[in-house]
């Protein structure tokens, strides 16, 4: 069976919330869990089950994306799981040559952010 667990790394809890809600009403068998930092995400992966995916915000406190992808790659909890990175700066993310499996851009309100987890949950999820 294909996990059900999405692990959301982003610093904005507001952000957060409003995909964890929408990923309740689209996929209400996934568990979401979010994290603040690629520390923090590294340290409950190692401890629990592995995610079916990883939504990070691009721009994190103290790491470019560069090294958050660096950070995740270099945990072998999390290495070859699937990165979708979120941000509000497509043109940053649009130019850049990242090792990622896709790149969204943050929605401000839910009706975005639940178009954005119902693509995620069927590509990602088999829901």
């Amino acid at each position: 069976m294909t996990s059900r667990f999405v692990l959301v790394i982003d610093d904005n809890r507001g952000d957060a919330d409003l995909l964890v809600e929408a990923f309740a009403e689209v996929a209400p068998t996934a568990r979401v869990v979010v994290a603040p930092s690629v520390a923090e995400a590294v340290s409950r992966s190692a401890a629990g089950t592995k995610p079916a995916l990883i939504v990070t915000d691009h721009g994190l406190p103290g790491m470019s994306g560069d090294e958050v992808l660096s950070a995740l790659s270099a945990s072998p909890s999390l290495r070859d799981v699937p990165v979708v990175i979120l941000s509000g700066s497509p043109q940053a993310i649009a130019s850049a040559e990242l090792p990622i499996d896709d790149w969204i851009v943050k929605a401000p309100t839910y009706a975005g952010s639940l178009h954005i987890a119902g693509t995620l949950a069927m590509k990602y999820l088999a829901v």
